[in-house]
């Protein structure tokens, strides 16, 4: 194989691979930007909350979130059933890649969800786990 042509391919291979990483770290910051965007919005959010990965809801969940400074913020507004979370600030907010995760500090649950059919959908864990479904108030 000729040196020159090799060059010029591994050259070629790495400006795609250079393309290919940058390109995508912009498509990510405006998937979370607008995911923000989409949670202020929609505020307040309420559905139902389950154990276990599917079955029967557990009880009743309003959350709602804000900007504050250009700062997420984000508040249980209620919640029903058994549980031993109460109303209150949400702890450790953040929305990265596409997903927005928080921590409810009452009760130490994790909770992490993502847009799906514009609703807010995913999990929780703490001592035990289950899942959560959040749709718009309005």
């Amino acid at each position: 194989m000729n040196p020159i042509g090799f060059r010029s391919r591994l050259l070629a291979i790495g400006i795609v691979l250079i393309l290919i990483v940058f390109s995508a770290v912009p498509a990510a910051a405006a998937s979370d930007e607008e995911l923000i965007q989409k949670l202020v919005d929609g505020s307040p959010w309420e559905g139902e909350y389950g154990y276990g990965d599917s079955g029967p809801a557990a009880g009743t969940v309003t959350v709602s979130f804000t900007l504050k400074g250009g700062k997420l913020t984000g508040e249980l507004i209620s919640i029903t059933g058994r549980t031993t979370a109460y109303p209150g600030p949400l702890a450790w907010l953040e929305v990265k890649g596409g997903k927005v995760t928080f921590v409810t500090p009452s009760n130490g649950v994790s909770n992490e969800l993502r847009s799906e059919d514009g609703k807010l959908v995913g999990n929780w864990q703490g001592r035990s786990r289950g899942w959560l479904s959040l749709s718009q108030k309005k």
